[in-house]
């Protein structure tokens, strides 16, 4: 959690998520594929191409 700070500015977005009783090597456990599951659908959610967040274009 503390570690989200470090993330923080205007072009970053940052949710903290705590899936507590998980190891930190996550795939070997039990129920990984639910918090991958989470994790894809919030990305879908928050996705933005590249040039709409920094006005770059393609080329």
């Amino acid at each position: 959690m503390v570690h989200a700070a470090h993330y923080r500015s205007e072009k970053t977005l940052t949710e903290v998520v705590e899936f507590g009783g998980k190891p930190h090597l996550l795939p070997a456990a039990p129920g990984w594929e639910d918090i991958a599951d989470y994790v894809l659908a919030w990305a879908l959610r928050n996705a933005r191409t590249g040039a709409a967040q920094d006005g770059a274009t393609a080329g």
